[in-house]
Formats: C-alpha cells, sequence, structure tokens
C-alpha cells in the first residue's frame, strides 16, 4: 500500500503539472489573440480614425451578433467588443455596459451579465486599451470552449489517475504478495529447522532471481551446518567409543598396581605406561583441538609468504633416517622455489602426518615418494607409497574423523592424521585427494600458488 500510495500520488502531481500547463496554453493563446485583434483596430484607429474604428467595431459586432440574441444560444468560441466613450459610455460593439473590472493593460478575466437573454454571468479573457482622444477599446472573447476544453482534460486526468491508481495498487498487493511468498518460504524453512528438521532446504522458486540466489546461499550454510551437526555427532560417538578403551585400560593398570604389592620397579613401570596412556589421549585431544580450529576458520597467525620447497626438503630429512630404519626407501622430487600463502606449522605437521602414515602401513622393502611441482598456478604436493592402499569405496570414509580401516586397528593411531590433512588443505584453500598409486596410495594436496 506504501508503494501504491507513493505511486499514485507521483501521478497525481504529474498529471495536475499537465492541467496546469494545459491551462497557461489556452490562457495564453486566448491572450495572443486578443492582444493581436486589439492591436490591430489601433492601428486602424491610427490610420484611417475614429470613424473608420466604429464601422469596424459595429460590423464585426453584427458578425457576432448571435452572441447577443435573445432567441438563440450563444457561442462561446465568439469575440465580444465595446467602443466607449467618456465616462465608459457605449459607442459602439455588442457590449452595453463597461464592466467594472475591466482596466487598461494586460489581459484579464472578468465576469459579463448583460450577453443574451438568461441574465447569467459569462467568463471572458478581455483587453482594454486607451485610444489618443481618451476612448477606450475593450475586447473580449468567452472562455467557455476553453473551460469545456479544461473540462475534458481534467476528466480525462482523473480517469487516467483512477487507473494509474488501480495499476499501483494492483502493483503494489502483487509485488507485496510476491515478496512475502518467497519470505515466508525462508520463514517456514527455519521454523522446521529450529523444530529440529535440519534437513530442510528453502526452495529456490521459478524465477532465478534474487531470492533464488539468496536460497542457494542460505541451503549451502544449511548443509554446511547439518554436516557441522552430523560431525559433532559422530567425533561424539567416536570420542565416546575410542576413547573409552584406553581410559579403561590405564584405570585398570593402575588399579592393578595399587592393589598388588610391588616393588619400586614395578611403580615406575606402571607410571611410565599411565604416562604413555595419558600421552596418547592427550594427542588425540590435540588432534581434534587443531581439526576443530581449521574447521572453523580460527588461526592463531596470519598466513604469510612460505617457501614450501625448503618445508618439504626439511620434514623429509627429518623422516629420512625413520624410513631407513624401517627398511623404506625415501624418495625426493622437489621443484625449487615454489611459494605460497601458508602456516608452516601447519603444513609441517601434514606433511609428517603423511609421511607418518607412509611409514607406519608400507612393509619392509617398500618405497615412499615425496614430491612437488607448479601445475597452473598451483603448487600440488604428493605423497605415494606402494604398500597396500585404500579401498577406493573407502577413500572418503578415512577423511573423517576416528574412521579407521580394520586391517589397521591392529596398528597404533587414532584414525585423526587423514582428517587433519584435509582440514590443513582446506585451511589454505586447497584441496586433497586420495589415488590408487599402483599398488599403494597416492595423496595428492593442491595449493594456489602465490602471486
Amino acid at each position: 500500500m506504501l508503494y501504491a500510495g507513493l505511486f499514485s500520488l507521483t501521478v497525481a502531481v504529474l498529471f495536475m503539472i499537465v492541467y496546469w500547463l494545459a491551462s497557461a496554453q489556452l490562457r495564453a493563446q486566448i491572450d495572443t489573440g486578443l492582444v493581436s485583434e486589439s492591436d490591430a483596430l489601433v492601428a486602424l484607429y491610427r490610420d484611417r480614425g475614429l470613424q473608420a474604428l466604429e464601422q469596424t467595431v459595429r460590423a464585426r459586432s453584427r458578425v457576432e451578433q448571435h452572441l447577443v440574441a435573445p432567441a438563440g444560444p450563444a457561442d462561446p468560441g465568439r469575440r465580444v467588443y465595446m467602443l466607449a466613450g467618456a465616462g465608459h459610455r457605449h459607442v459602439a460593439g455588442n457590449l452595453r455596459n463597461w464592466p467594472s473590472r475591466a482596466r487598461t493593460g494586460a489581459p484579464v478575466t472578468l465576469a459579463v451579465y448583460d450577453l443574451g437573454a438568461s441574465g447569467q454571468a459569462r467568463w471572458m479573457r478581455a483587453r482594454v486599451v486607451r485610444l489618443s482622444n481618451g476612448d477606450h477599446l475593450l475586447v473580449a472573447q468567452a472562455l467557455d470552449e476553453a473551460n469545456e476544453l479544461r473540462g475534458h482534460i481534467l476528466v480525462s486526468l482523473l480517469v487516467a489517475l483512477a487507473a494509474a491508481l488501480a495499476i499501483g495498487v494492483g502493483g503494489g498487493v502483487w509485488m507485496g504478495r510476491s515478496v512475502l511468498l518467497r519470505i515466508d518460504g525462508i520463514s517456514r524453512t527455519a521454523g522446521e529447522i529450529m523444530a529440529g528438521d535440519l534437513s530442510r532446504r528453502v526452495p529456490l522458486g521459478q524465477r532465478d532471481d534474487e531470492f533464488a540466489d539468496l536460497a542457494r546461499r542460505l541451503n549451502a550454510m544449511l548443509e554446511r551446518i547439518e554436516a557441522l551437526m552430523r560431525g559433532m555427532r559422530e567425533v561424539t560417538d567416536n570420542v565416546a567409543h575410542d576413547l573409552r578403551s584406553p581410559l579403561s585400560r590405564l584405570r585398570g593398570r593402575l588399579e592393578v598396581t595399587l592393589r598388588q604389592g610391588r616393588d619400586t620397579g614395578d611403580y615406575r613401570g606402571a607410571m611410565e605406561q599411565a604416562i604413555a596412556d595419558a600421552d596418547a589421549l592427550l594427542r588425540t585431544f590435540n588432534a581434534l583441538l587443531s581439526i576443530a580450529r581449521l574447521q572453523a576458520g580460527v588461526r592463531r597467525e596470519p598466513f604469510g609468504q612460505l617457501d614450501l620447497s625448503a618445508l618439504c626438503q626439511s620434514v623429509a630429512e627429518l623422516y629420512g633416517a625413520a624410513a631407513e630404519e624401517a627398511g623404506l626407501a625415501l624418495r625426493v622430487d622437489l621443484a625449487p622455489g615454489v611459494l605460497i600463502d601458508g602456516h608452516a606449522e601447519l603444513l609441517a605437521q601434514a606433511l609428517s602426518n603423511l609421511l607418518d602414515n607412509a611409514i607406519k602401513y608400507v612393509p619392509a622393502g617398500g618405497t615412499i615418494d615425496l614430491s612437488l611441482r607448479s601445475e597452473n598456478g598451483r603448487a600440488v604436493l604428493a605423497v605415494a607409497d606402494d604398500g597396500p592402499g585404500i579401498p577406493e569405496n573407502r577413500r572418503e570414509d578415512v577423511l573423517e574423523r576416528f574412521v579407521r580401516l580394520d586391517s589397521s586397528r591392529s596398528r597404533p593411531g587414532n584414525g585423526l592424521g587423514l582428517s587433519l590433512v584435509k582440514a590443513v588443505a582446506d585451511a589454505h584453500g586447497g584441496s586433497m585427494r586420495l589415488a590408487d598409486n599402483h599398488p599403494g596410495l597416492g595423496v595428492h594436496l593442491e595449493f594456489p600458488r602465490r602471486g
């Protein structure tokens, strides 16, 4: 309704301006005609004298005689003349009495009463000219035709205003309902989500407009929220499942040690084992905290220019001895000077997890390949091995927290290594992909290169 009111008010103001301009134009045309007529008569008076002027005024009044004919209707388009002597006494013309408001100068609007038999006032536009001998000449034109034309214009504008008002109200109602229907859809979806149904999504509608774009963004946000909630539930379940056993073992070991009489060496061994179990639990919680912070976008330090080639070389040197001790060959192929915007500690931790997993699962005599290259403006970091690998149908699963394959449950670990690597890649605007190395597993990380 506000839209309709503003629209109608604007149209009404425009129509008022049109009506005023049309009226002014009609009045200007009448005034121009009166000035031309009176100037022509004055010129006749100057050239041929008063008698010629009287004859001309009488002649033109006879032409307009039907204006004052008692039996016939007045023609509103004709003119009225009066030549007046001293004291505004009638000398010639079809107007008998001098109008009281008639003054020499610019044309004015007058009410003339002595035209026709009805005795009703006729509105006229008149111009008065004073002659050189003191007489006055009045030339007037009835405004009936102009008023009738203004009436037609006014009626037309009022009809157009009514139509514009109807269009404005209809357009406002249509726009309001269209907008409110879209908003109601979003509101209903929000209410259902608040009631606990996180699978609900905002309807996109049939038009690809701003509301559809908003709905897509809201749906993407809802999918992210649902994924986080689902991940939180899974983490809670996995934490309860995976940490209950080591905590139970830790408590049982300490309880057995306290109940049985042992010497100092036994107590020390039990305490060292308990510390090792506690360290494993702390590593698990620290990994969970790191993943959570990375997925939430929380960074303790801003990212800066990082030489990924130098970082990979340092980590490779650190794990070279461990690989050799496990009977594995670590081959390194690093392109020099690969720069990215990144966090050295996080990237080092991610690469360490990959190399640690490879050393842990590749049997003796195997090979681990660490490579870094630049492709299409992106840095591609890959760790490949010829170990048992991961089945293709489980590669997405192992990226979730606490997910471990059955073949790896006998080995130490918490199922958070690959989850942390993926979180680091996502935090750097990169991607992580698991591929078959024929045999073995290849982990490929891609990061945008600096510049």
